[in-house]
């Protein structure tokens, strides 16, 4: 028999804090909120994982991308709940509007946009594999339609360990999107942790994800040190006081 699950209250929302069956509704839910990447309703507490699907919903206002332009090795779907968005798939544009599905099969390069003049709903399922990776291209469509490659120039070689179902690994995959950084991604199993020493003692003694390998080898844990570091020198820490303690407090959410 499965039991109900424990429902938590965080900074975003309710979120799940144990294993089990849980019914939640989306407006009392854990959000993440960002000017540039828009609204996103996690489903999954930092350590309750779905093992085979991953569901979000994203809130797309007018001029928004939900993430950069990607592919993944295993299947994704989307359906448009209301408002309207453009997708880029595969160097074309289609415009979506309320109630269009769009299917990607494994390696199909991605993203949204959001168009119109409100929100756009969407949403969004995925598999969940063994060893998923994630593939950021070069995209001169994605590019015209505001995608900056950041520092892409620079050529970074980064390895991050992380969980697809924790917010803060969340955080440092989206930023590493609108960086165009490009990267490795290794993840961690949040339930079963029995490699975590193996895997991070020399890394991080906390044992924790996110953790982040630089090009020469140095570690970084910790989502706020890692989001820093990422975004120090880019749009994404302006000068401003006023505007860079918005940033921290984005950083800081929970």
């Amino acid at each position: 028999m499965v039991g109900e699950a424990r429902l938590e209250e965080t900074a975003g929302g309710l979120a799940p804090a144990s294993e089990g069956w849980f019914v939640v509704n989306v407006r009392d839910g854990r959000w993440m909120t960002n000017e540039t990447l828009g609204d996103a309703f996690v489903l999954e507490g930092d350590d309750v994982s779905f093992a085979q699907l991953g569901f979000t919903i994203g809130v797309l206002q007018p001029g928004q991308s939900g993430g950069r332009y990607h592919r993944e090795s295993a299947q994704e779907d989307f359906l448009v709940l209301a408002g309207e968005c453009l997708l880029l798939i595969e160097e074309e544009e289609r415009p979506l509007k309320a109630w269009d599905f769009v299917h990607c099969p494994p390696g199909t390069n991605h993203s949204f946009v959001g168009t119109g003049d409100g929100p756009c709903v969407i949403f969004m399922t995925g598999a969940r594999v063994e060893n998923k990776e994630t593939v950021y291209p070069r995209s001169e469509l994605a590019i015209r339609h505001g995608e900056d490659l950041g520092r892409t120039s620079l050529g970074l070689a980064l390895l991050l360990y992380d969980s697809p179902v924790s917010g803060n690994c969340y955080k440092v995959r989206l930023l590493l999107a609108h960086l165009g950084l490009p990267y490795e991604r290794r993840a961690m199993d949040v339930v079963d942790r029995s490699n975590r020493r193996e895997v991070l003692g020399d890394l991080n003694p906390a044992l924790r994800v996110p953790t982040l390998v630089l090009d020469d080898g140095r570690p970084l844990g910790e989502s706020g040190a890692i989001l820093w570091y990422l975004g120090e020198g880019t749009r994404f820490v302006p000068e401003d006081r006023y505007a860079r303690a918005q940033v921290l407090q984005w950083m800081f959410f929970e």
